[in-house]
Formats: structure tokens, sequence, C-alpha cells
């Protein structure tokens, strides 16, 4: 530095504030222990010393790094063997698979086409992840609403916490997280099925694709097992269908087309097993979404 080169030029020299340049200079040579302030002013020291000491530090800078760097390479050599984006377990290795996968969940989404396995019961753990607040959206197949044995486990879910749906012909059983999706194979014998374990980030974000859009279009179920419609202009057109208006005039009432009135009528038919209007009517009436009088 300039001013530096002036004082080891000059030798002690009388120091009187007033350029900001040149204090703003010394102070930075005085950090650095590159001059000093004695009674005849400010006179400049040898650098050896100030510079040594500071590659020293950078040397203890290095050997730090060398020994955090040495720290992650072993934590990094010890690290599990990554799994396959896609395998098979069975048995014994499915029950911990699924253990796994439920213990690791920040959320949980659920297709279930009930088993014909007797007794129905919870997931193993699935109520334990209830309790520590994970969210949990089930979908139920439809056919849970004629199964009485089946319903009282999912209404048992539903009061801990977990969200239901009901949708016609849920493909397969599936629990899906944000980095497993565990799909049960059909045709395994016994009561614990042979799973296929996907842990492919692309194929995980289609998988969640698809469950949501079965969700959009399911219908929710409460604690007590009673479904509702999904939209309130359903629980509208149903009660103007018991009436006996006719699809147009239902339409007109709300302002959609008579081909949404029969489609929206048709999804519910499936929903709740009805093939005719009547007996539409009849179970929507039975499940309170609309009076019997």
């Amino acid at each position: 530095m300039e001013l530096y080169a002036r004082l080891v030029a000059s030798g002690p020299m009388p120091w009187e504030a007033g350029d900001p340049e040149d204090d703003a200079n010394l102070a930075i040579l005085e950090e650095a222990a590159l001059v000093r302030r004695t009674a005849h002013g400010v006179e400049a020291l040898s650098p050896f010393v100030p510079m040594n000491a500071l590659i020293r530090s950078g040397l203890d800078k290095v050997a730090r790094t060398h020994e955090t760097a040495a720290s992650l390479e072993r934590a990094w050599q010890q690290r599990p063997a990554r799994a396959a984006s896609v395998e098979i377990v069975r048995g014994a290795a499915s029950v911990a698979a699924f253990h796994q996968i439920l213990h690791d969940a920040n959320s949980l989404d659920i297709l279930n086409r009930w088993p014909v396995l007797r007794p129905v019961t919870v997931a193993p753990g699935l109520l334990d992840l209830l309790a520590r607040g994970v969210t949990v959206n089930a979908l139920y197949d439809v056919t849970l609403l004629s199964d009485p044995e089946a319903l009282d486990v999912a209404r048992m879910c539903i009061e801990a916490g977990e969200h239901a749906r009901v949708l016609p012909g849920v493909p397969v059983n599936m629990f899906l997280t944000e980095t497993t999706a565990s799909v049960s194979l059909p045709g395994a014998a016994g009561p614990v099925p042979d799973r296929m374990l996907v842990h492919a980030p692309q194929v995980l974000q289609a998988l969640k694709a698809i469950f949501d859009a079965f969700w959009s279009k399911a219908i929710p179920i409460s604690a007590d097992g009673d479904a509702a419609p999904g939209r309130e202009e359903d629980v509208k057109m149903l009660a103007l269908l018991a009436a006996g208006l006719t699809d147009h005039a239902i339409g007109r009432e709300l302002g959609v087309s008579e081909r949404t009135v029969r489609r929206r009528i048709r999804s519910m038919q499936a929903l709740l097993g009805a093939q005719t209007r009547f007996q539409l009517g009849v179970q929507a009436a039975r499940q309170g979404w609309i009076s019997e009088s």
C-alpha cells in the first residue's frame, strides 16, 4: 500500500487525522499489525510477524478443511446401499417394508379396494401414524358401504383423523408417501401380500397425479359411515330429481346442461349401486342426502 511504503521510506512521522483516505488506510494497517503509534507519531513495522501469523492461520484453516472433508468422506462411504427403483418383496420382507413406509411417512395416500381376507383389520401402524398427526387420505372402493365389517374398520380410522372418500372401481391396494409407493400384487397366498415397492421420483409423481385424479372425483365419507355428495349442486340435483323434474328442467334450474345432469346422475347411480333413478332416490334418502318425505 502507498501509505505503508511512505512510512517505510520516511521512518516514524507525526500523524494528525484529517485526510479520510489516509485515516482509513492507517486503520487497515494497524489492524494488520503493520504499523504502530509511538510518541513520535506513526512508524512502519516489519511485515514478517503479521504475515507469518496470517500464513499459519491459513494453514490451520486448510488443515481443518481437510479434516472436515475426511469426516464427510467417511460418512459417505458408510451410507446404506441405495434401494433399486423398483423391487418386489415377499413374506417377512413385505411386512418389514410396510412398517418402514409407515414409520417414515410425513403424509400418506391410500388406495383401498378391500381384500377378501377376514377378519378385516386396520393396517398395522396406521393408527399410530394418525396419532402422530400425519395427514392420511384414504380412497376406498364403494363396496365399503355395503360391507358392515369393513365399514366399522374404516370408521375407526376416520374417527382417528383419516380423510376418507369412496369411488367405484378402485383398481389396486396402494400406500403412497413422498419417497415410496407400495402396491400389493394380486395372487399372493396367505395373509401377507407380495408388494412392489417403487422409489423412482418420476414414477412417484405419476402415481401421485393418478391418486389426486381419483380423489377429486370421489365422494367424502364421514365417521358415521355415511357418504355425502361431493358438491352442493349434487344434493340439489337429487332433490329436483325426487320432485319429478326432467333433466332439462333440472339443468335449467341449476344452470348446467342436460348432458351434465345425466352424467352426474349416472355417477351417483354407480356410487350407490343403483340400477335405476328410482333406486338412486331411495339410496340417497337412506344415506340422508335428501329427505324421504
